[in-house]
């Protein structure tokens, strides 16, 4: 589900795993951020997809309405240094940086989840 389409009057108990676009205005930003949602959606997992046309800081700060499951972070910054998004543990705020491809395979390994497709 798209953030744009959640109603903000209900809290986060819904979703295991956010998907945050820091900047969706960049394809390459938006395009990655789809490709992993798309492919965690198709794992079992309950994903919001946070596409919103705001500041970083605004959707970082969005997340206290979560207090469990993961974030993956995908901004323009990790995508062109090293290929990576942040994988933020949404109850302690740890992240760690993982390449784009070893994403939903460290997150399942984090979350000790066999994959369910």
């Amino acid at each position: 589900m798209k953030w744009s389409q959640y109603p903000e009057s209900v809290e986060g108990g819904n979703f295991d795993t956010l998907v945050v676009a820091l900047e969706p205005e960049d394809v390459e930003v938006l395009q990655s951020a789809e490709i992993i949602y798309r492919e965690l959606r198709a794992r079992g997992y309950k994903v919001l997809f946070d596409d919103r046309p705001l500041a970083a800081q605004v959707k970082r700060d969005d997340r206290g309405r979560f207090p469990n499951g993961w974030a993956v972070e995908i901004g323009h910054e990790g995508l062109s240094r090293d290929g990576c998004a942040e994988l933020v543990e949404l109850a302690s705020g740890a992240s760690e940086s993982v390449r784009l491809e070893e994403v939903v395979e460290k997150l399942e390994e984090k979350c000790r989840r066999a994959p369910l497709a």
